[in-house]
């Protein structure tokens, strides 16, 4: 009961308007979608998250970064970049962020929340299968690095990478 009460406090703080934290008290992919999932009807955040990035996708302009290979797993936050935010990360970090962020640790500033996920049959419609996920926002083009350690970017401790 005291663990249900943590999160509850913790998700209800985390959602209250307030500066950006220092970059230093960044959460795990795992809190966030603990507490996410814990509250799904609610947002998480706005927070720093540092997680591996393991997998990449694009769709219809929008790119995911994916703690997991396998973005359907409910383990897996799935960071999303709205297009409009695209072109000026990829001037920024020299390449297309899902390209070359695979493979390494990045710090993200934005908001987790529950996403249902619905399976489509061949012609786009649902079959009424679903699934949810943690879908993590950037809130800005600016809001993703790299960590780095010494100089080095930290490589991600993933299985087999995806891309």
């Amino acid at each position: 009961m005291s663990r249900i009460v943590f999160f509850v406090c913790l998700i209800l703080f985390l959602a209250l308007p307030s500066p950006a934290k220092a970059q230093d008290e960044a959460l795990s992919a795992h809190d966030v979608i603990e507490l996410s999932t814990a509250q799904p009807a609610l947002s998480v955040g706005p927070v720093w998250v540092e997680m591996d990035v393991c997998g990449s996708g694009v769709v219809r302009g929008r790119v995911f970064l994916n703690s997991l290979a396998d973005y359907r797993d409910r383990a897996s936050l799935n960071a999303f970049i709205p297009p409009w935010h695209r072109d000026a990360m990829q001037a920024r970090l020299g390449a297309p962020p899902e390209e070359i962020l695979v493979g390494y640790r990045v710090r993200i500033y934005g908001e987790a929340r529950q996403v249902r996920i619905d399976w489509l049959d061949e012609t786009g419609q649902p079959t009424g299968q679903y699934y949810f996920q943690t879908q993590f926002h950037i809130l800005g083009p600016r809001d993703l690095d790299i960590v780095m350690v010494d100089g080095e970017p930290v490589r991600a401790t993933c299985g087999p990478l995806i891309g």
